[in-house]
């Protein structure tokens, strides 16, 4: 196994495991911070989740490629957080309104922050495969 590349991090609900938070990394595989090798990380996925059956979690899913998601949600990631996605997405409209509108007031601005929120998780639920699963 790959085990020397693997760390992981437990939660522990109610007395008993509930998830596995997974970290991979080898320097051939990851060179600043990206994935170059997405064969050898779907093998670590399946390796590590055939061993647990437990869901897996991808922490820090900021400039992941579709690729690299794709990869994950197939071999056993049931849940990646994507808060700097939607935070990212909110900084990108926020700007373009107040590019704009300068003097745009709180509640217009509001409703730019909310639709931005729905659009990005929107896109993640398509990018995710997880729409019309609820």
């Amino acid at each position: 196994g790959h085990a020397e590349l693997f760390g992981a991090a437990e939660q522990v609900v109610d007395g008993r495991l509930d998830l596995i938070f997974v970290f991979i990394y080898d320097d051939k595989v990851c060179i600043d911070g990206r994935l170059t090798d997405t064969t050898f990380f779907a093998r670590c996925l399946i390796e590590i989740h055939e061993a647990n059956r437990l869901p897996l979690v991808l922490h820090g899913g900021s400039g992941t490629s579709t690729e690299d998601f794709k990869a994950c949600i197939h071999n056993g990631i049931c849940k990646i957080n994507v808060a700097t996605a939607i935070q990212r997405g909110i900084m990108k409209q926020m700007n373009a309104r107040l590019a704009a509108k300068p003097d745009e007031g709180y509640i217009p601005l509001k409703q730019v922050m909310i639709d931005a929120s729905r659009d990005v998780v929107a896109d993640h639920i398509r990018l995710f495969e997880s729409d019309g699963k609820a």
